[in-house]
């Protein structure tokens, strides 16, 4: 059940606790928790912790009163919601007779609040100046103060130092629509994996891999090293993924910073919101290329988004309703993922929006990108795009040379997942753990040392003749530029650079790193019991 704000003071009169009670309390509380945690006892420090929460509850309740120590500034703000715990009996189905607890939850629905208090102290003037502002229509209705001064500043890059794509279809062809609907579909997300391998097959330096949310990373996870799309991606480059745990973040971060300073670079898989797409650098090398799967709409059935939409439709405030906040908080949290491609005025990079949805949420991104946005029906398009990209900064992925690379650096990976990863159709069968240290350093072997892999003239595998790399045609390109922005200029065999792309052909490809850029999703058949 949901209630106004001030209906918190009626659930604390009950245990006879008054307004005027409030402010004495928490510090009572505070004092406690200090004394009860110094005894350094398991069970006290517990204790301790629980008094430290109980006491910052006190003190949110009677900071919501305000200056004027008011309950309409609580009414106006916040909302109370009163809901039975799901216990850990009945999480496991065990029926009980005891009394099911409830749960209050006293939440403030409106940021208004804090800039309402800020201003009651008599400031001269408020700067508020962030990069994830936009719409400013949306900012002004949170904020509920005026914003007489608006200032929206141009990005200091120019188009030739990025390159944006709405990407409408895989490699297969078929739709990317990451939904509730295609989270098992086995085509859709080995669809998603040969996107990926396509584009680290071109991006150099580090790729940055964004997912709606935990569960989504984890599940493609999983049925990628199943399908076998895994080990293809980790040839092109390693692969590592944020953490739930902060502590194990630094070495993943760490980690992945030493790659992307080899020549095959590296992939950070991560998740909207978190750790990686904020406060951390990803400048140059560290994120040369952008990719988003899905868009970021936080779980409707969640209370808290629940009573922000119940909140805002009870404020009806013009043209900011609770279903246009929601579309809102998902773009932001998308327009923060781009924000790490660029990070200085010399900078540059690619960003692909792999979700056809992203079609008709242009308006919703950074202003600084949505003139550089363009929408593509196929997928051989953007690689082309990427390609030409890259080519002109002279950054292009070339061909890894038989270097020794480190094998801490692989083995580090290791650490990222803790866990056996089994298969759901075959329980006593292990599936492979993605960071196992043999499985990732099969790509450290694949480079292997290099006097390990000479090979005389006479045991070369001779190049048959008229076989052509993907560089050869850039470089044929290059020097003999087309007459018109149209058409693309072919080489001596006759094929263009865009008929090399859309109709890729892999035996015609000589280069090796790019034989696997047009790979299709395994055909393996993964269908779950």
């Amino acid at each position: 059940k949901s209630f106004d704000g001030a209906y918190i003071f009626a659930i604390l009169g009950h245990a006879g606790l008054a307004i005027e009670h409030l402010p004495p309390l928490s510090e009572l509380l505070y004092k406690l928790s200090q004394f009860v945690q110094a005894a350094n006892t398991s069970q006290l420090s517990k204790m301790g912790a629980a008094l430290n929460r109980f006491a910052e509850f006190i003190d949110a309740v009677s900071n919501s009163l305000g200056p004027a120590r008011s309950t309409g500034m609580t009414d106006e703000f916040f909302r109370v919601f009163v809901c039975v715990e799901e216990s850990k009996e009945k999480r496991r189905q065990i029926v009980t007779t005891k009394s099911t607890p409830k749960v209050v939850h006293f939440w403030c629905f409106n940021s208004g609040f804090a800039m309402k208090s800020l201003l009651s102290t008599g400031v001269h003037s408020i700067i508020l100046t962030s990069g994830t502002l936009t719409p400013f229509s949306a900012v002004i209705n949170e904020l509920g103060i005026p914003l007489e001064v608006q200032l929206q500043n141009p990005h200091v890059i120019d188009k030739e130092q990025i390159s944006v794509h709405v990407v409408k279809n895989g490699p297969n062809g078929k739709e990317l629509k990451s939904v509730y609907a295609t989270r098992d579909n086995t085509e859709h997300v080995n669809n998603l994996a040969s996107t990926v391998l396509n584009t680290a097959g071109i991006v150099p330096g580090g790729l940055l891999v964004f997912f709606p949310s935990f569960a989504m990373m984890e599940k493609c996870m999983t049925m990628w090293v199943e399908a076998g799309m895994w080990t293809k991606i980790i040839e092109k480059k390693p692969i590592f993924m944020e953490t739930r745990k902060k502590e194990e973040m630094a070495l993943v971060i760490e980690q992945y910073y030493e790659a992307v300073e080899s020549t095959k670079g590296g992939i950070l898989l991560a998740v909207f919101r978190g750790k990686v797409s904020e406060g951390l650098d990803f400048s140059n090398r560290k994120a040369r290329g952008v990719i988003i799967f899905g868009v970021p709409y936080s779980p409707f059935k969640d209370l808290r988004i629940v009573g922000k939409k119940q909140y805002l439709d009870m404020k009806k405030k013009q043209n900011w309703s609770g279903s246009v906040w929601y579309e809102v908080d998902a773009m932001r949290g998308v327009n923060q993922a781009l924000g790490r491609v660029i990070r200085h005025v010399k900078d540059y990079g690619v960003v692909l929006l792999c979700d056809t949805r992203y079609t008709s949420k242009q308006a919703s991104l950074s202003p600084w990108l949505r003139e550089f946005v363009y929408v593509n029906d196929k997928f051989g398009t953007v690689l082309t795009s990427l390609m030409r990209f890259f080519y002109s900064k002279k950054d292009m992925h070339q061909p890894v040379s038989s270097t020794t690379t480190k094998s801490g650096q692989f083995q580090a990976s290791n650490l990222v997942s803790r866990r056996d990863l089994t298969s759901p159709t075959t329980p006593t069968q292990a599936v492979p753990n993605p960071f196992n240290t043999d499985l990732v350093q099969s790509y450290a072997r694949s480079k292997g040392d290099s006097s390990s892999e000479r090979l005389s003239d006479s045991q070369r595998t001779p190049v048959a003749k008229g076989k052509r790399s993907i560089f050869d045609v850039l470089d044929d390109e290059d020097e003999n530029k087309p007459n018109t922005s149209h058409d693309l200029a072919a080489g001596p065999s006759g094929t263009t650079l865009s008929q090399f792309i859309t109709n890729p052909n892999p035996s015609s490809i000589h280069s090796p790193s790019s034989s696997d850029i047009f790979a299709k999703p395994s055909s393996t058949n993964l269908s779950r019991p």
